[in-house]
C-alpha cells in the first residue's frame, strides 16, 4: 500500500520510502529508549450497549412543537392621519399684538423704578 494523497488532493504521486529511511534521530534520546519495554496494555474493548446502564426518561411528545404559528407583522388597527396627507392654509398672524409689544409706554414702570439700572448704560 502506497500513499497517494487525500481525495481531491493536489499531491497525486505516492510518497517515497526514502524520506522515512533518511530521517535524523537524536542519539541521546535513542540511548534512553534502549531496553525499554512497551507499556502494558490490555485488550481494547469498545463500550457497547451491554456495558452501559442508562435509562432515558424522555417523553416522546416533547420534541414535537405544539405551538401555533405566530404572525410576524403587526398591522395598526387605529387609523392615523399621515401629516403629509392633509394640507391647509395657515392661520393669519394678528400683527396688532406685535405692535403693542413695541409700545414705548410699557417701559415707563421700569424707568420710574429707583432700583433698576438705566437701559442706556448697557454698551454693545
Amino acid at each position: 500500500y502506497e500513499y497517494e494523497g487525500t481525495a481531491g488532493s493536489m499531491y497525486k504521486r505516492p510518497s517515497t520510502y526514502d524520506t522515512a529511511y533518511n530521517t535524523r534521530t537524536n542519539a541521546s534520546r535513542e540511548k534512553t529508549l534502549e531496553g525499554r519495554k512497551p507499556t502494558c496494555q490490555k485488550d481494547k474493548i469498545a463500550s457497547g450497549k451491554d456495558t452501559i446502564n442508562i435509562d432515558v426518561k424522555k417523553l416522546e411528545g416533547d420534541y414535537i412543537n405544539t405551538r401555533e404559528l405566530n404572525t410576524t407583522k403587526v398591522y395598526n388597527s387605529i387609523k392615523e392621519l399621515k401629516p403629509c396627507s392633509i394640507t391647509q392654509e395657515k392661520q393669519p398672524v394678528d400683527y396688532s399684538i406685535m405692535g403693542e409689544r413695541i409700545d414705548p409706554e410699557l417701559l415707563n414702570a421700569y424707568r420710574e423704578n429707583p432700583y433698576t439700572q438705566s437701559l442706556a448704560s448697557y454698551t454693545y
